[in-house]
């Protein structure tokens, strides 16, 4: 029997989602790429719902003054720009790519990524780690106050109850799967 995503999501209300002193009316975080135009990227965001954005800090002009920067569209009014380290391949160059956002006056929140295998885009968890190391020391993140949220679990549509939980799916997409209680996963 197949599920679609209207009947999984049909009624469900997204909670806020609050990390460290922050809350987000919304749990859907958007990338910014891959979008034919920055108004067109605007538009789609607006229409999701989303309040925070991904920004790779190594593929964008950090100059949000300029109109042709991604910058000078995302209103920091309106969303929450999370700089990202896509494309990096060592902690050193995430490291790097993780203070130049900051040092740009974006936050000192990032999301980390650095890719361990170039064919899968799967991270490297060594260097992953390394970094996460590194720039918690120089307060990228405050260990007591920053915590994940657990994984929520609701009533199925047809009974049953499932658990959204987040897979490392290859190419960066952040995708969540869905797991059935008792699938032994």
């Amino acid at each position: 029997m197949t599920t679609t995503l209207e009947e999984v999501g049909a009624g469900v209300q997204d909670e806020p989602l609050t990390i460290a002193d922050r809350t987000f009316r919304s749990r859907l975080i958007v990338g910014s790429g891959k979008y034919r135009d920055s108004d067109e990227m605007v538009r789609a965001i607006r229409a999701a719902g989303a309040d925070m954005v991904t920004v790779a800090v190594r593929r964008v002009d950090l100059d949000a003054s300029k109109e042709e920067s991604l910058l000078h569209w995302l209103d920091p009014e309106e969303f929450f720009v999370l700089p990202n380290t896509a494309g990096c391949y060592t902690a050193e160059e995430a490291i790097r790519y993780a203070r130049l956002g900051r040092a740009s006056g974006l936050t000192d929140w990032v999301k980390l990524e650095v890719i361990g295998d170039q064919a899968t885009l799967l991270p490297d968890t060594d260097e992953l780690l390394k970094a996460t190391r590194i720039l918690v020391d120089e307060g990228f993140a405050d260990r007591q106050r920053a915590r994940a949220p657990q994984p929520r679990e609701r009533a199925h549509p047809q009974g049953s109850s499932f658990r959204a939980r987040h897979r490392g799916c290859g190419r960066r997409h952040g995708i969540g799967r869905l797991h059935h209680d008792g699938a032994g996963r």
